[in-house]
């Protein structure tokens, strides 16, 4: 194949899910231009290392042949027809957008959802990898996490001018920091801010460099989260493009966070990273990562539900877990980090 096309039209966390299965597919099916149709602001993080181009899923021209309006434009189909191979990881229940692709006469089509069954409990790189890799006509990796095979941050190709401006975001700290990201896009997966300020205090009077970060989803907790930064004394990074938010990482030391996408990308990038998790399955959600500690304390309505968590109120699973238990896996990453590198 010269060409293959990936549609994904999911959140930042969702797609950094998916890189195994494209690290795959590069590795399998080399010589091959893989390209990407969906949110150009998420994809461009592995431009060019696993994809070659990306195009915006909201454009005009392609919203014929994912909505299924009425008449696809003959641009719509030449555009589609420039690709051996077109795999959607969409929701398509009526089966329409894969209707549409062999109407335009695609090779060889894949179009599954974005997220194995509930009842399944698979790990999402996982499902997606053995989808790819039974398309591949490669062997499946079976439903063990232990399988997925780690990626290499360098997908990230972070340029020397994106590092250099992260570290004037971060000034002299004089050491790498821990960052701190207390959202997410729910606020049903968040561990509350007043325990993130209390890890905050713990880390400062331990001599612990910070930086905290919020995303456009996390403005509800700018004011406080500002308040805490100026008492440690910690930059605060506010709603960075992701490019940047990467290369902020990059210089990090280790870091704390929700199951949020931004998590994701910390272990991704290599960073040692403590996931802390509530109402969300880890088994199936959970960062990958080559330094990746996840925290949960599951209750006994636990895990949730996609349903049962957006109807939850009380958020009991994290009542239990402290800024002394976070502070105690975060000082094991580092552990894990010297043993590494030493």
């Amino acid at each position: 194949m010269d060409r293959i096309l990936v549609i994904h039209r999911g959140s930042l966390g969702d797609f950094l899910l998916l890189t195994p299965a494209l690290a795959l597919m590069k590795n399998r099916a080399r010589g091959c231009k893989i390209e990407a149709l969906g949110r150009p602001e998420i994809h461009t993080l592995v431009v060019p290392k696993l994809i070659k181009a990306t195009y915006s899923a909201e454009r005009a021209l392609f919203l014929p042949v994912l909505e299924n309006l009425e008449g696809i434009p003959p641009e719509a189909a030449a555009f589609f027809q420039q690709f051996e191979a077109v795999l959607a990881f969409v929701s398509d229940p009526a089966g329409n957008l894969e209707r549409n692709l062999r109407r335009i006469c695609v090779r060889h089509v894949l179009v599954r959802p974005p997220f194995p069954p509930e009842n399944e409990r698979m790990h999402v790189a996982l499902y997606l990898l053995n989808e790819v890799s039974s398309f591949l006509g490669q062997q499946t990796l079976g439903e063990s996490s232990g399988n997925i095979p780690h990626v290499s941050e360098d997908i990230f190709a972070i340029t020397e001018p994106e590092l250099q401006e992260a570290d004037s975001r971060l000034g002299r700290l004089g050491s790498p920091p821990v960052a701190l990201h207390p959202g997410s896009g729910s606020n049903q997966k968040c561990w509350s801010i007043q325990q993130f300020g209390a890890c905050a205090r713990r880390l400062a009077r331990n001599g612990r460099n910070m930086v905290w970060i919020l995303g456009p989803a996390d403005q509800r907790l700018k004011l406080t989260a500002t308040a805490l930064a100026k008492e440690t004394n910690s930059p605060i990074a506010d709603s960075l493009p992701i490019r940047q938010v990467a290369a902020l990482l990059s210089r990090c030391g280790a870091y704390v966070g929700n199951d949020s996408g931004v998590t994701h990308l910390a272990a991704l990038s290599g960073v040692p990273t403590v996931a802390v998790f509530g109402p969300t399955d880890p088994a199936v959600w959970g960062p990958v990562g080559p330094n990746v500690r996840i925290i949960q304390a599951v209750p006994q309505c636990g895990p949730c539900t996609r349903a049962s968590m957006n109807r939850c109120s009380r958020r009991i699973c994290f009542e239990t877990l402290s800024a002394n238990t976070v502070e105690k896996e975060l000082k094991k990453c580092y552990r894990r980090k010297d043993s590494l590198t030493s």
